[in-house]
């Protein structure tokens, strides 16, 4: 689950719960207020098994979110390759492309982590420091997360369009 502030928007098929749809001011401190547009991450959905569309189900809850927040102008969220994703869930549903962000994770103890995570749990992330705790410590590249941007009022669909790439 995200830390911080979340929205959570149950889902439902034929009156059984099947999972929801998250949205968080996200993990880095710079989303809620991405390229000056008031911003939430859709962070996580986490479905059974259902017969609906995720893109469908995406849909519903951006609607049901925007009423709630009706000052929210802006939707971020990212496909990890890491995991397998390349964002058909977004791609579907006509999400705007901004790029691949790389970032360098640690691997500390034979674990890839977040420099974040290790800084929580140890104090620093410097290799140096952690050097004390792993010899063998290491920063790694990733694979990279694609970005992708929805706008959700029309002021700012022209700012998000010029942000995106093919």
């Amino acid at each position: 689950m995200p830390s911080g502030k979340t929205a959570k928007i149950g889902v439902w098929e034929n009156g059984k719960f099947i999972g929801c749809v998250i949205y968080a001011l996200g993990a880095n401190a710079s989303i809620s207020n991405f390229q000056g547009m008031k911003t939430a991450e859709l962070a996580r959905v986490a479905l059974t098994k259902h017969i609906t569309p995720v893109t469908r189900i995406v849909a519903i809850s951006i609607k049901i979110l925007q009423k709630t927040f009706p000052k929210l102008e802006l939707l971020i969220s990212y496909a990890d390759r890491d995991r397998g994703h390349e964002g058909g869930i977004y791609k579907g549903g006509n999400w705007v492309y901004t790029g691949l962000i790389v970032a360098k994770w640690i691997k500390l103890n034979g674990k890839i982590t977040h420099p974040r995570s290790i800084n929580a749990k140890y104090g620093s992330c410097s290799l140096e420091f952690l050097r004390k705790i792993d010899k063998n410590v290491k920063r790694v590249e990733t694979k990279g997360k694609h970005r992708f941007l929805y706008p959700l009022h029309a002021s700012v669909v022209e700012q998000v369009k010029r942000l995106a790439t093919s």
